[in-house]
């Protein structure tokens, strides 16, 4: 499979935590003509509720079957995105955002629960990369 957008684009469900959503960062290989496409081949995806690193590729794309409206006051975006997706990136403005599959309760809190937890470890990281520096 070939020209595909970037994988920080696409959606993937996390083999960490079980949800979907665009990566919080990814590394894959360069396109040979140089372009920010990708082709499908093995990409390192960092999921952007839990933090855990993972190897994607083209066939672990959850495909966009729904869209959703951006809540930010102004924008109003519809946003392409799967149903399953517990967060949405909003095409225009960038905002992340509860998705459809937050409409059941079962995942409104894995998302929370999954969110606030990374969020404690990474406040955890950056103290500890403080301490180090000396900054703390």
């Amino acid at each position: 499979m070939t020209n595909l957008p970037s994988p920080m684009r696409l959606y993937f469900r996390c083999p960490g935590c079980a949800l979907v959503a665009r990566p919080g960062s990814a590394s894959y290989p360069a396109a040979p003509d140089g372009s920010p496409a990708w082709d499908g081949r093995p990409a390192e995806v960092r999921c952007s509720e839990c933090g855990h690193l993972h190897w994607a590729q083209a066939a672990d794309i959850v495909p966009d079957t729904t869209t959703s409206t951006c809540p930010r006051e102004g924008c109003g975006n519809e946003a392409p995105c799967p149903q399953e997706a517990a967060v949405v990136t909003c095409t225009a403005c960038h905002l992340l955002y509860a998705g459809p599959a937050t409409a059941d309760p079962a995942v409104r809190d894995l998302a929370r629960a999954t969110l606030g937890l990374h969020t404690v470890e990474m406040q955890g990281t950056l103290a500890e990369a403080k301490r180090r520096a000396g900054r703390a």
